[in-house]
C-alpha cells in the first residue's frame, strides 16, 4: 500500500499521513483503520485526513475534488488536501473545517469555481508541497537503484 500507487488507499494512507507528521507538531497517529480519525494533535483535537485528486464529471468538464465523510461524528477537524492527479500528487490545497461544518455529510465537492466558499479554511500549501517534492524524489532515487 505505502509503494502501490494504484492501490485505493495509496493517497490517504502513505501520502497523506507522511504529509500529517510534516505539516503538525507532536501528532499521535491512530493505528490504520482507527474509527472517525486519523491522529490527535497537540490541542487534543481528532482529526481526520480526506485526500483526493481532481477528477472530472461524466461530461468531461466541472473539475472537482470529492471528499468522503460519511457522516462522521468523532472527528473533531478534517484535514482536506487536494492534489493534482494520482501520477503527480502534487498538493493543490489544503483546508482545516472544523467538525461541525462537515460531520453531517455523506461527501462534498469542491471545484475551482466553488473554491472562494472555502477561504476562511484554506491553509498554506507551501510546507505541503516540499514534503511532496521531498517525497517523490526520494521514490525515484529508490526505483534507479540510488541511495
Amino acid at each position: 500500500m505505502s509503494e502501490n500507487k494504484e492501490c485505493a488507499s495509496y493517497l490517504g494512507v502513505a501520502v497523506a499521513e507522511r504529509l500529517i507528521e510534516h505539516l503538525f507538531k507532536d501528532v499521535v497517529k491512530m493505528p490504520y483503520g482507527n474509527s472517525g480519525y486519523d491522529f490527535i494533535c497537540a490541542k487534543d483535537k481528532k482529526i481526520d485526513v480526506k485526500s483526493a485528486c481532481i477528477t472530472m464529471r461524466q461530461n468531461n468538464k466541472n473539475p472537482r475534488w470529492k471528499f468522503y465523510f460519511h457522516k462522521n461524528q468523532i472527528a473533531d477537524y478534517f484535514l482536506l488536501l487536494a492534489f493534482n492527479n494520482r501520477k503527480d500528487l502534487e498538493p493543490q490545497h489544503q483546508w482545516l473545517i472544523p467538525g461541525g461544518v462537515l460531520n453531517y455529510l455523506m461527501t462534498t465537492t469542491i471545484s475551482p469555481s466553488t473554491i472562494h466558499k472555502w477561504d476562511e479554511y484554506q491553509q498554506p500549501i507551501d510546507d505541503a508541497q516540499i514534503c511532496c517534492n521531498t517525497m517523490r524524489v526520494v521514490q525515484e532515487h529508490v526505483k534507479s537503484g540510488v541511495e
